[in-house]
């Protein structure tokens, strides 16, 4: 034990390599997804505000002519 540090094999090691980077790729793919339903949620809002923009253009344009 040089350094403070256990000796620990390479075969006892790899296991759990392998299950931090599996945890790392998870996260990270749970994330991307989340960000993904931020995104399509904040499209849907978008359009919608964008619909009534457009409608309440069109409303003010023929309230204008009807005053003409």
């Amino acid at each position: 034990m040089e350094n403070g540090l256990p000796n620990v094999s390479l075969a006892t090691a790899i296991p759990y390599v392998a299950a931090a980077y599996v945890g790392i790729w998870v996260i990270l793919f749970g994330y991307l997804i989340s960000l993904g339903g931020k995104l399509s949620g904040l499209r849907r809002q978008i359009d919608a505000l964008a619909d009534a923009v457009k409608v309440k253009g069109s409303s003010d344009k023929t309230e204008s002519k009807v005053k003409a």
